[in-house]
């Protein structure tokens, strides 16, 4: 994509100008040496992140892609999702590497999340540009993967609830018609009702609460939830919840309730 890779190449400098603030206080006479260790440590894995950021978009500028062509579009769409998965593989690398719980860990965190902010919202802009151009990527022409794709980046897109909504509705009609994941189209709908701070359907959106510990937010008529989870081809929520045993690695209660809050009124 000529345009499309000077965008991408401006926009993802942004994304590696976010300042690491491991460094911070590390000039202090009393700093101790564990927490040196551990700042250090937040210095590389930071840096690591970095490094498959540049790979990916090293990568893409190197295919010289055009957005005319649909096979380009394809394996553009599929590294906007490496991308954006990448960085989100990456937010458990203090607890891989020993300082989990740290002020250096929450400082890794913190820049994770501004970068993970930033490429969201670059992906977002170039995945608009796509839509416009092809509509939406149906699973008949395009494949189940390039449905997959953009979706994700799509449910990643909470910097823009408009386009969230536009999207879901873009993508209700074709959920009966099989074009496109109906899971999908459940897990947006409930991203979009918590984002508008309103109860959420099928309990596909929560938080971690501790060490292997998962909670959804509020749901619209629980007792009934795993019918229609089942319907939309969803685990039962006993299963989905046990599918956090393995991510959750420390409670997020504060900020997932400074980011998104809990709904007020009544189901």
């Amino acid at each position: 994509m000529k345009n499309g890779n000077a965008i991408r190449l401006s926009l993802i400098v942004g994304v590696l100008s976010v300042p690491s603030i491991c460094r911070s206080g590390m000039q202090g006479a009393s700093l101790s040496q564990l927490q040196a260790t551990q700042k250090a440590q937040c210095e590389r894995d930071m840096a690591l992140v970095d490094s498959g950021i540049v790979s990916l978009q090293s990568e893409i500028s190197s295919k010289r892609l055009s957005e005319g062509l649909k096979a380009d579009v394809k394996l553009l769409l599929k590294y906007l999702y490496d991308l954006d998965q990448w960085v989100r593989k990456c937010r458990n690398l203090p607890f891989d590497h020993g300082y989990g719980g740290t002020k250096a860990a929450n400082e890794f965190k913190e820049t994770l999340v501004q970068k993970a902010n930033r490429l969201d919202e670059e992906n977002k802009i170039l995945l608009q540009s796509l839509i416009s151009r092809w509509g939406w990527f149906t699973k008949s022409e395009w494949g189940s993967e390039s449905d997959n794709y953009a979706w994700h980046l799509v449910q990643h897109s909470d910097h823009d609830l408009p386009f969230q909504k536009k999207i879901l509705a873009l993508l209700e009609p074709l959920v009966t018609s099989g074009e496109t994941d109906r899971s999908h189209y459940a897990l947006l709908f409930d991203r979009v009702s918590v984002n508008e701070g309103r109860f959420q359907r099928f309990g596909t959106q929560g938080f971690c609460i501790g060490k292997g510990k998962w909670i959804p937010r509020p749901i619209e008529d629980p007792a009934n939830v795993d019918a229609r989870r089942k319907a939309m081809g969803l685990l039962p929520m006993a299963d989905y919840i046990h599918t956090f045993r393995e991510i959750c690695q420390e409670d997020e209660t504060e900020r997932a309730l400074k980011t998104q809050g809990l709904p007020s009124q009544k189901p």
